[in-house]
């Protein structure tokens, strides 16, 4: 690694680990919440609606929680996918006596970067087709870099053009896989762990709600309006993690695919602050191994 990216690296590195214990911090809350609900339910009487109240109310809660892990599992796999990238790095700088840039600035600089194209939605790749042309027009120790460029810039072509209903089914298989604790892929297995835990416990709680509605068929009309809005609800949050997590696990949001997003982002931004800067990627093979 360059000593001009070992701060930056440090600095990330804690990010991720304050990351990773906010995320099992907040599944141990799920899981403790979800024991105290079990007990309590047990304890309402058996024709008591407030058994249907706490069912509906813990699965909504418990998919707003996930809505949640689902923004930092994707911080994550940024996070990670810039540290690979730093890893990789080879820079030769023309001149010595240039300040040496803020860690800070430079991860804040990438990200508003990236986040800029990603709102965009350019499927021409434009800022990796823009950094290639810049690297071949160069020298030709920089033209490796430029054709380096061009293959990430296929890659996320690949991946953009796989439609949702193909994500879902890689989430869905991923879920699979989780439960059955066979071999998840090649990305982070915690997402898929995590979604796993809780399609099982939402899944005892729609399992509880259609217990009280069976053995309540006489009255349960009377909540008919609170029930399908429940149903609505789930419909439209579930379908999308499943679709997420097939992104994150074999998609345009894992830790790899994010290291190429950032590969001529990096590219620009260091060529502006070293001009002439000699921008070389170690092990590209290791780099571009497809999931």
């Amino acid at each position: 690694m360059e000593s001009l990216n070992i701060k930056e690296y440090e600095l990330i590195q804690s990010v991720l680990t304050n990351l990773k214990n906010c995320i099992t911090a907040y599944l141990g809350f799920v899981l403790g919440g979800s024991s105290a609900a079990f007990f309590l339910y047990a304890n309402l009487g058996k024709d008591s609606p407030h058994r249907l109240y706490l069912s509906m109310l813990m699965s909504i809660v418990l998919t707003l929680i996930l809505l949640m892990l689902y923004y930092k599992f994707n911080s994550h796999n940024r996070y990670a996918g810039y540290c690979k990238l730093l890893n990789q790095e080879f820079l030769t700088i023309k001149n010595k006596n240039l300040k040496v840039i803020n860690q800070l600035m430079a991860w804040e600089i990438s990200m508003d970067m990236l986040q800029r194209e990603e709102m965009q939605r350019r499927n021409d790749g434009s800022l990796i087709a823009e950094s290639a042309r810049l690297a071949v027009n160069n020298s030709r120790h920089d033209k490796e870099v430029g054709i380096i460029f061009l293959k990430a810039q296929d890659l996320l072509k690949e991946y953009r053009q796989l439609n949702c209903i193909v994500f879902f089914w890689k989430g869905i298989q991923c879920i699979y896989r989780a439960l059955r604790q066979k071999n998840i892929g090649n990305s982070w297995h915690f997402p898929p762990v995590v979604t796993s835990v809780f399609v099982v416990l939402n899944s005892i709680y729609i399992a509880l709600c259609v217990k009280w509605i069976i053995e309540n068929s006489e009255i349960y009309h009377n909540f008919l309006l609170y029930i399908v809005c429940y149903l609505f609800f789930l419909v439209i949050m579930w379908p999308s993690f499943i679709n997420r997590l097939g992104r994150l696990m074999e998609g345009d949001m894992t830790v790899d695919a994010y290291c190429w997003k950032f590969l001529p982002i990096r590219f620009c931004f260091l060529n502006r602050v070293y001009p002439g800067v000699k921008y070389k990627i170690h092990h590209s093979e290791f780099l571009f191994k497809k999931m």
